[in-house]
């Protein structure tokens, strides 16, 4: 294959789509993971303070 700027034009556009639908979809994985785990990380410390809460009743909401 030749350097990037001998390539005809519509190729350069096809493979530069295809880069950003790539990046686009491994962006979309990473954040839905984090969030998973953000959200994980949520509900253990919400669980901890119901636990605390229930323990100790003379602690008003």
């Amino acid at each position: 294959m030749g350097a990037y700027f001998e390539l005809p034009r519509h190729t350069v556009l096809k493979q530069s789509i295809g880069k950003r639908r790539n990046g686009l979809k491994s962006m979309a994985v990473r954040h839905a993971r984090e969030r998973a785990q953000k959200e994980q990380e949520l509900a253990a410390v919400e669980a901890e303070l119901e636990a605390y809460l229930r323990d100790n009743p003379e602690i008003t909401r």
